[in-house]
């Protein structure tokens, strides 16, 4: 087949500068001139305009004739096909032609070039070499040479995943040693023959199974994808896990980060017809507005909040047989191309429930003996401490429970995870007082989102130093008025109702405001068309309200530009005000370092900002008040929708009974709250683990106290009922008092209660430091 060749003339004699050239190959003995290759002006082949690209060149070529028009001039020159493939020798550092599920290919090397920092590759599926598929294209971070879908190189969490088939990596263009070469001619490039640099991947479904899982640790199989840029989602990725003959639970688990994606496992087997049978089905995620777990709705919502998607699926009234397996699809989010996941997987025999903390079923954590004690400041502030034992790390680590269900958990009603049940001793302290004044610094924060790319504005964000005095300015521009009014609504929003005061010796001056923005690219063509999506960085900015505020429209944008005041400590409180200097300090600094730092200046065409951009705002507040009690209460639980495996068969999915499962909901030795919707089957399996109020008991001598408990029983004690949230909604009725103290003498009146509680005189003497 025809090819390209690049050369200059660089010794033209005494050809006049309008003489015109025509090109001969030696395939044909010189006679006839190649096809578009007649008239070629001089100049095209010389000086700046080199190196000319010689077109249509005859296969077979080794030698060109170039004649001038006039026929009087003509010189036969030696060529090599433009093809940096070879003469470069270009390949990839590390590069896997027979994979699992993924496209593994490091950074472009070639021998010519020390480092190729530009390039773009194409793939395409050829399982019908007749008929190739475009799949994606990969480039380095910052490519010139347009949109990319995944950035080199890929390997390990960056590999791209993909279904079996046959692929071929397809160069389209390259800068080597300051040349731009290109598959096809265009203006600043040398055309090259760049098709045949790379061998195909074959990439199988081999399945995963119990045994070929190479991971050390919990989880035998890990497949994770963090490498997608704003070009294209990573297709949805299946796969076959080949389950061992006494396997009865796949432990799993799932992040999604931000943007929400898609998980499903389905049993696949001959008892069944081989239709599938859909154990798990669900959308996981942060940016999924509310959780429900309904046993009517699939895929299920299971909203993350700084937690991984953990669970284990039991497959114990499922009737197997030799060659089922289990199929688990995941598909990225279809809209936001910007998204990432992580999963892993484990096959278990057996499911071990059991662990040191069921001791606290039936009977509480236990008070450290002698690590009591109370002291009362000038302020007459009393400073209580103790320590309760637990359940030593060692021996909870290795349990299944641990490894697999327990720790955080995504969002449900009672969420909050497994408290201090793990530490064998862990310290606990608080400050009680009768009547006192403090401060602290509280605020308000609403959820916001970096959401789903609904529209292609423009937004102009910039943040400098041009308010008065040096201090900070902020100007933002909105192309479309969706984008400007949540700017500005949420501002109004955070600003009503905030009773400030621009007296800065009243504390109701001490207040900010907070901006969320999104940091982009410090590229600013990456940053033009960067949408929001997993492990978006932001910037939050803390302004004060005594900010100007102004709006308008100008230049086809609307327009919203707020001034940042700096301020200083105008008020000054004693030291038994607990905490007002240190919170009105606080605001002080967080405004002024907003104010006076964190540039930034962005352009971007999708509507890149948060749902609720103005998304909090923060206090110093005066209490003058009394707090004489406080409560120390452990429990862990487990949501009831993490605990169950519901089959579901047949196209619209209708629930298998005979097929569902639990693990360990632990009941009847533990509490169950069905939460504030049960419809949405948010329930939580609870179990209290300890219940310590400590009391002051005398306004004229302070240090005077008790600590009160009440019985655990299953979890909880007699009574106990639950708010909307799961946790416990009215104080024991049977509370006991078990530690008193009454002018330094020490009376315990239930030892059981204690870890090696000593004698009443043994104590007497520790605590008053006999």
């Amino acid at each position: 087949m025809p090819f390209s060749t690049s050369f200059c003339l660089t010794n033209t004699g005494s050809l006049p500068q309008n003489t015109t050239l025509s090109f001969y190959s030696n395939v044909d003995g010189y006679t006839t001139p190649l096809i578009g290759q007649s008239s070629v002006p001089l100049l095209s082949v010389t000086g700046n305009n080199c190196p000319y690209t010689l077109t249509n060149v005859l296969d077979g070529t080794t030698t060109i004739k170039v004649q001038s028009s006039t026929g009087n001039c003509c010189a036969v020159i030696n060529i090599s096909p433009n093809n940096p493939c070879s003469f470069c020798n270009i390949g990839f550092d590390f590069f896997l032609p027979n994979t699992i599920s993924q496209i593994v290919a490091g950074n472009l090397t070639g021998s010519c070039d020390s480092v190729i920092s530009d390039y773009r590759i194409d793939w395409y599926e050829i399982s019908n070499p007749n008929s190739p598929v475009y799949k994606f294209t990969t480039g380095p971070v910052n490519t010139a040479y347009g949109p990319i879908s995944y950035t080199h190189p890929l390997v390990g969490n960056t590999s791209v995943p993909v279904p079996n088939g046959i692929y071929n990596p397809v160069l389209t263009r390259v800068n080597i040693n300051g040349i731009n070469y290109s598959s096809t001619s265009g203006p600043g490039f040398v055309q090259a023959d760049l098709n045949n640099c790379f061998s195909n991947v074959t990439v199988n479904s081999s399945p995963l199974t119990c045994a070929n899982g190479p991971e050390l640790g919990d989880y035998s199989h890990i497949v994770n994808f963090s490498g997608a840029s704003e070009g294209t989602s990573p297709p949805p990725l299946t796969m076959v896990y080949q389950l061992g003959p006494n396997t009865k639970y796949l432990a799993w688990k799932f992040n999604a980060f931000d943007i929400p994606d898609n998980i499903k496992i389905s049993y696949i087997g001959s008892y069944y017809n081989n239709q599938p049978i859909v154990l798990e089905f669900s959308d996981v995620g942060f940016n999924i507005p509310s959780r429900n777990y309904s046993l009517t709705i699939n895929p299920k919502l299971v909203r993350t909040f700084g937690f991984i998607y953990k669970k284990v699926t039991n497959l114990s009234n499922i009737i197997r047989s030799s060659g089922d397996y289990l199929l688990i699809q995941i598909t990225p989010n279809p809209t936001n191309l910007k998204t990432n996941f992580e999963s892993a997987f484990q096959c278990l025999d057996t499911f071990d429930c059991s662990s040191c903390w069921d001791t606290y079923n039936t009977q509480p954590q236990k008070i450290v003996s002698g690590s009591v004690s109370a002291s009362a400041d000038t302020c007459n502030v009393v400073s209580f401490k103790f320590k309760v034992s637990g359940c030593s790390i060692s021996s909870v680590q290795d349990t299944d429970f641990y490894k697999y269900m327990g720790g955080s958990m995504p969002e449900s009603a009672g969420d909050g995870g497994i408290i201090d049940v793990y530490v064998t001793q862990k310290d606990y302290s608080v400050s009680l007082w009768h009547s006192n004044t403090n401060c602290s610094l509280s605020g308000q924060v609403v959820q916001s989102f970096c959401p789903t790319i609904t529209g292609n504005g423009t937004i102009i964000f910039t943040k400098n130093q041009t308010g008065a005095g040096g201090t900070g300015n902020i100007l933002i521009k909105c192309s479309l008025i969706e984008d400007f009014n949540a700017y500005y609504q949420s501002y109004l929003a955070r600003m009503s109702n905030s009773n400030y005061s621009s007296d800065p010796t009243n504390i109701n001056y001490y207040k900010y405001f907070t901006l969320k923005q999104p940091i982009l690219s410090t590229d600013s063509n990456i940053a033009l068309n960067a949408p929001c999506g997993d492990g978006q960085p932001f910037r939050e900015y803390n302004i004060h309200p005594s900010s100007v505020v102004t709006t308008g429209f100008t230049s086809g944008y609307y327009t919203m530009n707020l001034t940042m005041p700096t301020i200083t400590k105008q008020i000054f409180y004693t030291n038994c005000q607990l905490g007002c200097n240190d919170s009105v300090g606080a605001v002080v600094s967080q405004v002024n370092t907003s104010s006076l730092s964190f540039q930034m200046n962005t352009t971007n065409n999708k509507s890149n900002r948060y749902t609720v951009p103005f998304d909090g705002r923060s206090s110093a507040n005066l209490y003058q008040n009394s707090r004489t009690s406080w409560l120390f209460a452990n429990r862990w639980f487990i949501p009831k929708f993490f605990a169950e495996t519901i089959p579901y068969s047949g196209s619209s999915l209708v629930i298998v009974p005979s097929l569902s499962a639990s693990t360990c909901t632990r009941l009847p030795v533990i509490q169950f709250c069905s939460g504030n919707n049960p419809q949405e089957n948010l329930g939580v399996y609870v179990g209290y683990t300890m219940y310590y109020k400590v009391r002051l008991t005398n306004p004229n001598n302070p240090s005077d106290f008790e600590i009160l408990t009440t019985p655990i029983v299953n979890g909880g004690w007699a009574g106990i009922s639950f708010y909307n949230d799961c946790f416990f909604n009215y104080e024991p009725t049977n509370l006991i008092v078990i530690y008193q103290v009454v002018n330094g003498q020490v009376t315990i009146s239930n030892p059981n209660y204690f870890v090696n509680a000593p004698s009443a005189y043994t104590i007497y003497k520790r605590y008053n430091n006999i």
